[in-house]
Formats: structure tokens, C-alpha cells, sequence
């Protein structure tokens, strides 16, 4: 686990008794993020090719600024920023 750790294959490790609450924690960030962004980057991160190494080309810099730009100026990320503003969860968080 630490060797997987080390070289990126995983993001975190957590002994087996502190698992369910590693995994918690690891949902709710997933679910406290923008919907649309997270469907927006992993397409952009499909097109990305699977080769680690070599330098990043200019089309894979442009592609990746474009997207980044549009979903900062996107409806939903609007809502974060306020939300984070207004100290509020953002709409897209459930209500208990």
C-alpha cells in the first residue's frame, strides 16, 4: 500500500480500522464538488493521452485552458464561489 501510494496509484492509504471513515471522507469531497465540472474534466482527462512522461504539448495546454476557463465562468461555478462567499453549502449539496 505504501509502495502504491509512493508512485500515484493510489491517493490515500488508511490502516483497515480507520477505512470506512478514509472512504467518508473521500465521498463527501467527491460530492461537495461541482457535478458538471468533475463530468467536464474526467471527459478532458479521456482525452488526454495515458503517457506520463514527455513534455506537454501546445494542444494539450490550449485544451486544458479552454476548459478550465469555460467551467470558471459556468452557472454552477458562479454558485461556488457565492456559496463559498455566503459561507453556505452550494446548491447541488443535498439538504438534510
Amino acid at each position: 500500500a505504501a509502495q502504491a501510494l509512493q508512485i500515484g496509484l493510489v491517493h490515500t492509504v488508511a490502516p483497515l480500522a480507520e477505512l470506512d471513515a478514509a472512504l467518508d471522507q473521500t465521498v463527501a469531497a467527491l460530492l461537495a464538488a461541482g457535478p458538471q465540472a468533475q463530468r467536464e474534466l474526467k471527459q478532458l482527462f479521456g482525452r488526454l493521452s495515458s503517457s506520463p512522461s514527455g513534455p506537454v504539448s501546445t494542444e494539450v495546454r490550449e485544451l486544458c485552458a479552454q476548459t478550465i476557463a469555460r467551467l470558471r465562468g459556468s452557472d454552477e461555478a458562479r454558485e461556488g464561489f457565492a456559496a463559498f462567499l455566503d459561507k453556505r453549502p452550494p446548491a447541488w449539496i443535498a439538504k438534510p
